[in-house]
């Protein structure tokens, strides 16, 4: 377990090279997409959170701004 007060990255740490900080999302997905999004990443040779981190971000980019409504 951690001890201690949670840090929070600043901006110098992330121009140092610091990982910028992830939150953990918990969700459950059906069992043969995660081995197929796993079996992806490992042969293109990518982490799983940055494949999602990327995938998130890019969904965020692509929402138009001011819109709170679930697409689905």
């Amino acid at each position: 377990m951690r001890k201690g007060p949670r840090r929070v990255a600043t901006r110098a740490d992330e121009s140092a090279g610091a990982m910028p900080p992830f939150a953990i999302l918990s969700t459950r997905i059906p069992k043969v997409l995660r081995e197929r999004v796993k079996l992806f990443c490992f042969e293109q040779e990518l982490r799983l959170q940055d494949f999602v981190t990327a995938a998130l971000e890019g969904r965020l980019r692509r929402r138009k701004p001011g819109r709170w409504t679930v697409v689905r």
